[in-house]
């Protein structure tokens, strides 16, 4: 099943742009990401608020293992309406794409693209005024917002409550860190005593990856390792 190389709408030739940021991201090195990100935001144009719902929609809907499966269901229905095309070819088509070993992008193009403006839609909350992360999941775990509330310290059981409610594994490494991997293997949530090779990292902290790989502060923002708002302190009580 083939998708011609010529965009059949406008919708489709939006997407072919943000293909390319896709493909050159992977690339990327932690201090350019951030570039690509905002180069996503000023392309989608009229397409933000559409994206904007369905992201936040499936942000709150579900947690930990399934959520990934939802976000990547709502966007072959989204990447569909965007490109004028079925909900059934885009799944087949992507599904297709998910088995080629040449394919780089580990699905079709245009919903990998619809995927990747959702996250980047996510790591932009602030902006948008939509809070993220204010679900309090069926284990306890509170949501992010709510772990990071002004006016109080985030503690490291919070944290292990929040990872474990997206599914993540721990690993326990040295010197007491523990990292929550997602099924990638990208430490998603580590949680640290202390450290000394960043600013602001000796007393206990946590830190925070996107599924990419991106070092992000607690919102989804994109930072570097040195940067300090990817060390946030926070109250050990493990």
């Amino acid at each position: 099943m083939l998708i011609d190389d010529l965009p059949r709408n406008g919708g489709e030739a939006a997407l072919d742009g943000i293909v390319d940021i896709v493909k050159l991201s992977q690339k990327l090195p932690a201090e350019q990401f951030q570039a690509a990100m905002l180069s996503v935001q000023a392309m989608m144009g009229p397409m933000k608020l559409v994206v904007s719902v369905v992201a936040h929609a499936a942000a709150e809907a579900v947690a930990g293992d399934q959520y990934r499966e939802f976000k990547e269901s709502k966007a072959i229905e989204l990447a569909a309406k965007l490109t004028d095309r079925t909900v059934e070819t885009m799944k087949g088509v992507h599904e297709e794409a998910k088995v080629d070993p040449d394919n780089l992008l580990h699905g079709n193009e245009y919903v990998v693209a619809t995927e990747f403006l959702m996250d980047a839609v996510l790591g932009e909350v602030k902006s948008l005024g939509v809070k993220a992360g204010s679900t309090v999941f069926a284990n306890g775990a509170k949501g992010i917002n709510k772990i990071f509330e002004p006016g109080r310290t985030p503690k490291a059981s919070e944290l292990k409550q929040y990872a474990e409610a997206q599914g993540w594994k721990p690993v326990q490494t040295g010197g007491g860190t523990l990292k929550y991997l997602d099924a990638n293997g990208i430490p998603r949530v580590t949680i640290k005593q202390g450290s000394s090779r960043a600013p602001g990292s000796a007393d206990p902290h946590v830190e925070f990856k996107s599924a990419t790989g991106q070092r992000t502060d607690a919102f989804g923002n994109p930072v570097t390792r040195k940067s300090p708002d990817n060390h946030t302190s926070i109250d050990f009580d493990l």
